[in-house]
């Protein structure tokens, strides 16, 4: 067997932290998202399930799940900063709302502990706030993506902030890092996709996501034993050890598939609508579901009930909802 040498390993590292690096570059990985969110859930505390029934759920249904939001630095949104704009103040939007909603968009503390105030147009509301430019565009270019760094407070912070204000009023939420040069292009942006931004607050009123995750709870695969025998060391004994370990594999891999399938099946019929993340097909750690489901509030109950029975048949659930719809907001900057 070739031996693996430090130069292997260096080379090993060098390309594993480019390839993290253009990840995090490129989307800021929901799963560091997630990271964060554990670390605020560990600090303040998670909301136990109690027992008042389905139908009040707390937005924290299982202590292990933690809702993510999905992170883009300074999009590209019609008007919004350019990228070469490196210093200076952006006007960051956190969510939008009808223009009544005003009183639940106000004096909430958001990122670097500045209130959000209120920019309204043709009817619609922008929950928001003025914040330097220079530490979203360092994020971008570099990304610290250490867990009391500034990107893991300003995430929780939008995170906390879209949370409390949703919990007072229907909105369509927005993505992290949506930052307006001024003033005047947050008031244009409302003022030319004012249609737009009604159709929306009106299609996902009475509606919420809720994040899901079933983790099949079969025991561990035994770890392999040295054979007491001679391992053949010729190619066919290889190759048919190989075939057998990829058959194994592959024999799993259905049987996941097929759970997920079944249970996705399920939840769907309660929801609007489904979001889908894909994972690693061949890790056993992942979950065999993991979906984001539009509920209407009034198919909670039954919802939450196929969910109970779920965990009755020892699927291990982790539930985090009801959350402002993230993954389900329609606009015309947000294609693609």
């Amino acid at each position: 067997m070739r031996q693996v040498d430090g130069d292997d390993v260096a080379e090993l590292v060098r390309s594993a932290r480019a390839e993290a690096r253009a990840l995090v570059h490129a989307e800021l990985v929901e799963q560091f998202a997630s990271i964060y969110r554990a670390a605020a859930r560990d600090a303040i505390g998670s909301a136990v399930p109690g027992e008042d029934g389905p139908g009040t759920a707390r937005r924290e249904e299982s202590g292990t799940a933690r809702r993510e939001v999905p992170a883009t630095v300074v999009r590209d949104a019609p008007g919004a900063a350019r990228r070469d704009e490196e210093t200076g103040d952006g006007w960051y939007v956190y969510a939008l709302a009808r223009a009544e909603a005003v009183d639940g968009l106000t004096g909430r503390t958001g990122i670097d502990g500045v209130e959000t105030t209120v920019v309204e147009a043709a009817g619609v509301a922008a929950m928001s706030a003025v914040l330097p430019i220079a530490p979203f565009r360092a994020a971008e270019r570099e990304p610290d993506l250490a867990e009391d760094g500034w990107l893991a407070h300003a995430l929780r912070a939008h995170d906390r902030v879209v949370a409390e204000a949703f919990d007072a009023v229907p909105l369509l939420p927005l993505r992290f890092g949506t930052l307006y040069p001024d003033r005047d292009a947050v008031v244009s942006m409302l003022r030319t996709g004012a249609d737009e931004l009604r159709a929306e607050l009106d299609r996902l009123a009475g509606s919420a996501e809720w994040s899901v995750k079933a983790f099949s709870e079969a025991p561990a695969e035994p770890v392999e034993q040295p054979s007491p025998d001679p391992v053949p060391s010729d190619g066919t004994g290889w190759m048919t050890h190989q075939l057998r370990t990829a058959t194994a594999r592959q024999h799993r891999q259905r049987q996941r598939t097929a759970a997920a399938a079944a249970i996705g099946d399920r939840l769907a019929g309660y929801a609007r609508e489904t979001w889908q993340r894909r994972g690693a097909d061949n890790d056993p750690t992942r979950p065999v579901l993991d979906t984001v489901y539009l509920v209407d509030d009034d198919a909670r109950v039954d919802f939450l009930g196929e969910l109970e029975e779920l965990r009755r048949r020892e699927l291990r659930l982790t539930v985090s909802g009801p959350n402002p719809a993230y993954h389900f907001v329609r606009l015309g900057a947000d294609d693609g």
